[in-house]
């Protein structure tokens, strides 16, 4: 077949542009392999990502790994190594993933099952070489390039449907687990609230008592911080009754009977809330807080020395609350603030309050956010229901 040609011989660009479109395409694709793709434009970037929305001039937000199983809790708990392996926990299935960068681009994207066979992993760390791993079977510790992990300890104080929290480990050593109540009107008992264990797993103390679900916890400047949430039953008992805590060696913060000074309705107290220690910030019914990350690093300086908060939501109220990432900050004397969403965020400003933007389609809804960590080079990662991962880092520069 003669090929069709124009007038000065060259064959017609019409038939040739899907194939220069390819290639165009492949030499971009190129080129920002190996590169730093934070020098480049937030839409330019391969894993830019609109929803949700942020304030482009602060940061952009990137979705770095869709997992194929479309679940709730398929990628849940997450965790950072200083060599920016990614770490993140299926607690239903039982697995634990590591998420290594594998076209050089600073982002972690090809996914590797660690783990599996595991009683509920909800909580993880990285310290001193090693992965530690918080499961109902109590706690793990997997040495970096090692194919097995091994038990720390496995006698933890667990009643029947409780499961654990999270788990942080100290500068020293010290492992802090939190443990999340079996129900939300249950009983505790004289039964923890958060466990300090020795690096070897032969001590363990009571840190805490009091906090239905501390599901997440932050160590800044050598102070525990945990969230909490009072859950459905006691939505309608109070407008601020979810919680970010000051842990105190020692202490009781109220639940069941109390929130703050609130006297929870759900079972008889023989004492007045002034007995227990109060939270450090109320945070709205139904917001729901699990993920607690502690940012200090200079590549979002906005975030420098705050805590960040992945506030799940709740799908019991009438205005829909949470489904957003927030940062906390503290003043001077290390008090905190109330919370700034971050996601989703209109740029130029909001006109639009959370709960609009994730009704418009511009947040997390209807998928909810679940865990945030921090990267070495300051990039903040978020997990989300669904099995999805997201990135948040500086706009070019």
């Amino acid at each position: 077949m003669q090929r069709r040609r124009g007038r000065s011989g060259i064959p017609n660009l019409g038939q040739l542009w899907p194939a220069l479109l390819l290639a165009t395409l492949l030499l971009a694709a190129l080129a920002v392999r190996g590169e730093d793709t934070t020098r480049l434009d937030c839409d330019d970037r391969p894993t830019f990502l609109d929803p949700p929305w942020v304030d482009g001039d602060r940061f952009c937000a990137e979705l770095i790994y869709q997992s194929p199983r479309n679940e709730a809790l398929a990628l849940a708990s997450l965790a950072v190594a200083p060599d920016g392996t990614l770490f993140a926990a299926s607690p239903l299935r039982g697995e634990v993933w590591a998420f290594g960068d594998s076209d050089d681009d600073r982002l972690p994207d090809r996914a590797q099952r660690l783990l599996s066979g595991l009683s509920q992993p909800t909580g993880m760390d990285w310290h001193d070489g090693a992965l530690y791993i918080l499961s109902r079977a109590g706690i793990l510790r997997l040495p970096a390039g090692a194919p097995d992990a091994r038990q720390v300890t496995a006698d933890l104080p667990l009643q029947p449907g409780q499961a654990g929290g999270d788990l942080v480990v100290g500068a020293d050593g010290t492992l802090y687990a939190s443990l999340v109540a079996a129900c939300s009107q249950c009983e505790p008992g004289d039964g923890p609230s958060i466990l300090a264990i020795s690096p070897d797993g032969s001590r363990q103390s009571v840190l805490a008592r009091g906090l239905r679900r501390p599901a997440g916890l932050a160590l800044r400047h050598g102070e525990l911080w945990a969230t909490d949430s009072m859950g459905r039953a006691d939505a309608a008992q109070g407008d601020a009754l979810d919680e970010l805590n000051r842990i105190q060696a020692g202490a009781h913060y109220g639940w069941p009977w109390c929130s703050g000074t609130v006297r929870l309705p759900t079972l008889p107290a023989a004492t007045g809330c002034e007995k227990f220690l109060a939270p450090a910030l109320s945070l709205p019914t139904g917001s729901t807080p699990l993920g607690l990350a502690y940012y200090d690093h200079d590549a979002l300086p906005d975030l420098r020395d705050s805590l960040l908060v992945t506030l799940h939501g709740s799908r019991h109220q009438i205005e829909l609350r949470g489904y957003a990432l927030a940062v906390i900050r503290l003043d001077a004397a290390g008090q905190p603030r109330a919370p700034e969403v971050i996601i989703p965020q209109q740029p130029g400003g909001s006109i639009f309050s959370v709960s609009k933007l994730n009704y418009l389609g511009a947040g997390f809804w209807p998928e909810r956010p679940l865990d945030v960590a921090i990267g070495p080079e300051g990039q903040v990662y978020v997990s989300v229901t669904g099995g999805r991962i997201l990135a948040l880092r500086q706009a070019a520069r």
